[in-house]
Order: C-alpha cells, then structure tokens, then sequence
C-alpha cells in the first residue's frame, strides 16, 4: 500500500473522489466556501478596514473574487486512458514494479506527493482541499449542527483564504506601514503565551497566527448570518444530543476540536519551543482570546485565561 500509495498518488486521491464525492457533498462544501468568500468581502468592506487605502483593499477584493476552491481529486484526468498500456500480473511484484517503473508516466514526471491538508497555490489562485478530508463524519455530516461545519470545514478554507491577501509587497506604502504596526502587536501577543510554564520565542514570522485569527472570525460570522436565517423553529438542528451549549458555543468547539491532537509529552514540549509555528493548543487560545464574540457567548471574566487585555486585530474583532 505504500508503494502504491508513492506511484500512484493522484488515482488514489480519484478514487477517494469517487467514493465519498457524491453531488449532496460536493454541493455542501461549495456552499460553505461562497459563505466564506461572502464574509471575506463583508470583513474588507467593513469600517475597521478604512486603514486600507481605497486601491490596495480593491486589490485584495478582487483577490478574493479570483480565488477559487479546487478539491484535489484529480477529476479532470482519464486515468484510464493514462494506464491503458500498463500490463500488470497476479503474484509478480518484481515484475509488476518494473513495469509500474518504466511506465511513460513515471517517465516524463516524477510523482507529486499526496495532498494531505489544504493549502493555498499562489500561481493558480486556489485553495486545495484534500480528498481525505471528504470522509463523512470526519468534518461534518448530514446530522450534524451546521456549527460544527462552519467550525472547522469553515475555518480551515478561511485560513487558506487568508494566505491568498497575504503578500503586502504591492500595497501602498501607507497601508503597508499600517499593516506592520497591527503585525507588530501579534507578535508581541504570541511571545507572553506560554506552554507549561515556557514562553514561546518571539517570531517574526506571523503569517499562521495571523490566518488563524482571520479564519475563526470570518467562519463565525459567515454561521452567525446562517443562523439568523434559520427559522425559529429550525433552531433545534443546531444542538447536539446530551449537550446543553449553545449553537454559536459549539461553533468554537468545534474549532477547538479540529486543533485537538496527541504526543508524547516530553517530544511535545521540547519541540513546541524550536519549531517556528505556534503549538495548536495555543492556536486556539490566541485565536479566541482576540474574539470578543467568543468572550459573550461563553461569559468569560476580564480576568480570563481566554480573554486576552490587550485584542490584536487585522481588521475587526466581531463582526456579528
């Protein structure tokens, strides 16, 4: 399996396409990526953005318009017609690998690698979403809240969308100086988080941080526009058995939960203080302490260890 899965990874990733891809999937993850596009805009046209002057934020706008949402199932390709000269037989691997090895299509290219989380490809303008992830129950389902949706399938395509308005090398010079001065303060922000006790090194690199808190507040406020379209008497969709959060306090659940993740303690807290990244449990905490939102719908205290005394934003903190 894993040399197959090294050959031939984009007809593996067709054929996940093909099991799981159905039209209701495909048509629900479009859906939740023009809602995200949607608040995007809402976000750049909103009054905390005047920073911006009047053609860099149209230049980020039509950014946002031209990026388009590509899941990497490769369906575009005629696999069979690719492999139509590929003779395989039963109980002969050595032969079979030799065949699979001078096969025209390892001839003229070396194999990509699998797509294995979303990102974004600045040359085409897209945002790439893993075939994996169209496994039902992993993101969402058809019986789940649409909160738990916007909460993770809705933060991870806001998050890649962010990276697209990222380059600031074609702003103008004043919204430039502008930008730094709000980088500066992320920075600032993620250096006093700490891990048992350790502060993180300061960095300058404050792309993730700074997607991270541009996706959770672009996908609530894309869920919060769907609730207040949701009639009243649909509202009880928006729970979950056994559980008594509201529906806005099981979006940041969710969030919380996409972030979620297991390692050996000791590998965990030498590691999260060298790599240039932000560990995801802090993600999280930085994201949200920034939300004001968040600091209502839960009730947090000023003195909360989730509610940050000095908020770090791009553009608005709640848009809702």
């Amino acid at each position: 399996m894993s040399k197959t899965r090294s050959l031939f990874p984009e007809l593996l990733d067709n054929m996940v396409l093909g099991e799981y891809g159905d039209a209701a999937t495909l048509s629900d993850i479009e859906a939740v990526w023009q809602q995200i596009k949607r608040s995007f805009r809402d976000l750049l046209e909103n009054d905390t953005a005047d920073w911006l002057a009047l053609a860099t934020r149209t230049q980020l706008l039509e950014q946002i318009n031209a990026t388009r949402l590509l899941i990497n199932g490769h369906g575009d390709v005629n696999f069979t017609q690719t492999y139509e000269r590929l003779e395989l037989k039963p109980r002969d691997y050595l032969q079979n690998l030799r065949a699979v090895l001078s096969h025209d299509s390892l001839k003229t290219k070396l194999c990509a690698a699998p797509l294995t989380a979303a990102s974004y490809d600045p040359v085409e303008k897209r945002v790439l979403l893993p075939v994996a992830l169209l496994q039902p129950n992993y993101l969402w389902s058809r019986y789940y809240p649409r909160a738990l949706r916007y909460g993770s399938l809705g933060t991870l395509l806001a998050h890649e969308l962010a990276h697209s308005i990222e380059d600031v090398s074609h702003w103008d010079a004043t919204s430039i100086k502008e930008y730094y001065k709000r980088w500066a303060c992320f920075k600032e922000q993620y250096g006093r988080l700490r891990l048992n006790g350790e502060y993180l090194p300061k960095s300058d690199l404050q792309a993730e941080n700074i997607a991270d808190n541009l996706a959770v507040q672009v996908s609530y406020h894309a869920y919060s526009k769907y609730l207040a379209e949701l009639a009243p008497s649909a509202l009880s969709s928006e729970r979950l058995p056994q559980m008594t959060q509201s529906p806005r306090q099981l979006f940041f659940i969710s969030y919380a939960q996409f972030w979620c993740n297991d390692a050996n303690e000791r590998f965990r807290d030498r590691v999260s203080l060298l790599v240039s990244y932000t560990p995801n449990a802090l993600r999280v905490l930085g994201a949200l302490s920034n939300l004001g939102a968040f600091r209502r719908d839960f009730g947090c205290s000023s003195g909360s260890p989730m509610t940050s005394s000095q908020k770090c934003q791009l553009y608005g903190i709640s848009l809702d």
